[in-house]
């Protein structure tokens, strides 16, 4: 089951059945903290062959390695939080 319906389903149970809205509340904020997007960590390294130098570009939730700036959000499963790349176009 994935976070939406999750957060659904506890919000029916929440109005049919009572209950703690806190958890509800605290599962939407992840959902909404995961779609607004985020700028990606930057790290320069220099070149191994070369005098020259690249950038490598990390998610900045779960820090995996994002490969191309094409991408619009984490390619960890367990992440997908969105990117932003607005300050990151050439």
């Amino acid at each position: 089951m994935n976070k939406h319906q999750e957060a659904l389903d506890r919000l029916e149970n929440f109005a049919y059945n009572g209950g703690e809205k806190g958890d509800n509340v605290k599962i939407i904020q992840e959902l909404v903290d995961k779609a607004t997007p985020k700028e990606p960590i930057i790290q320069t390294f220099k070149q191994a062959f070369g005098s020259g130098y690249h950038d490598v570009y990390f998610c900045p939730k779960c820090m995996s390695r994002i490969d191309a700036i094409s991408k619009s959000c984490c390619s960890n499963n367990e992440c997908r939080q969105a990117i932003d790349w607005s300050n990151n176009e050439d």
